[in-house]
């Protein structure tokens, strides 16, 4: 299984034993789902006893089977042989705490740009992209080459540290999308930003609280167009995304409220329509990601050989 990331996900670069073990988290904890059968075989011989509803006294496979998983995750998440027999847990529930453990752990030895990147990228719809269904005629599709980097870059923080790559651009103005009637008959002046967590001026934050870079950017936005957008009768609204995914909370609110309109349009649930959008937007933001990376490591290519 080792051989098979190398090969077709990381773009045949060893992944060292902190990549490996992010590999085996679940989607939600930035991993690719690829459990190992001995860290998770206790929640789903459990799970599956809960479900049979067997009786007291549990045998000595089962008692074995809770202590086990009870050693693999910290004592808040454990479980009880009274919990077992009277609660509903399923395999999901039981290995997403083992997940849980596994993630605090990592984070624990991680780098500061690494443990920036990690609660970056396991932010709310951070990893929605992974769940598109490809269609290269509606442009909801990556190459091989573009799937390789995405995932290299969610698993080594190194691609982008001293590459100055995912900075906020220095421009500045008002609006880079102007939506009529969003507001008590104001238009919205949409500012997008990229945004970098792994960026110097914003590491320390980013490190302790997801999001925290797509805050300072909102901030940044505001300080700088409010005035201008004020005197032209605008709402300014920045749109601040992070390189990893991670939305800001003034780009969540306006998403919410794009999606709500969509939903009666298209006459579907708005968490439908809410999913839809974050695929969309975050797809296109890791093809972007993977495209700079590819281009910047065939230049260092040419380099090398010229």
């Amino acid at each position: 299984m080792r051989r098979f990331v190398v090969t077709f996900v990381t773009v045949a670069i060893d992944p060292s034993d902190s990549e490996w073990l992010q590999v085996q988290l679940s989607l939600r904890r930035d991993g690719l789902g690829l459990r190992r059968l001995a860290l998770h075989c206790s929640a789903a011989y459990l799970a599956s006893v809960n479900k049979a509803g067997c009786s007291a006294p549990l045998d000595e496979f089962t008692l074995h089977a809770v202590t086990l998983f009870n050693s693999l995750v910290p004592p808040a998440s454990s479980i009880s042989e009274e919990s077992l027999l009277e609660s509903c847990l399923s395999q999901k529930v039981l290995s997403s705490r083992i997940d849980d453990h596994q993630f605090d752990q990592l984070c624990l030895i991680s780098t500061p740009a690494n443990h920036a990147r990690l609660l970056s990228v396991t932010s709310c719809h951070a990893s929605s992209w992974l769940a598109v269904i490809p269609s290269r005629g509606l442009n909801l599709s990556l190459d091989p080459d573009e799937f390789q980097f995405c995932h290299r870059a969610r698993l080594d923080g190194q691609l982008e540290v001293g590459h100055g790559y995912g900075a906020e651009s220095s421009l500045s103005r008002p609006t880079d999308i102007l939506v009529p009637n969003w507001m008590i008959g104001k238009p919205a002046a949409f500012d997008l930003t990229v945004v970098s967590p792994l960026n110097s001026t914003t590491l320390n934050e980013a490190g302790a609280r997801s999001g925290s870079a797509a805050g300072k950017a909102e901030v940044r936005k505001h300080n700088a167009n409010d005035a201008k957008c004020t005197e032209l009768g605008w709402v300014c609204i920045p749109l601040a995304i992070e390189t990893y995914g991670c939305w800001g909370v003034e780009a969540q609110g306006s998403i919410s409220r794009l999606a709500a309109r969509l939903a009666l349009q298209l006459q579907c649930s708005k968490s439908t329509a809410i999913t839809s959008i974050y695929q969309r937007l975050n797809l296109t933001l890791v093809r972007c990601n993977a495209r700079a990376l590819l281009s910047r490591a065939r230049f260092q290519h040419s380099v090398g050989e010229g």
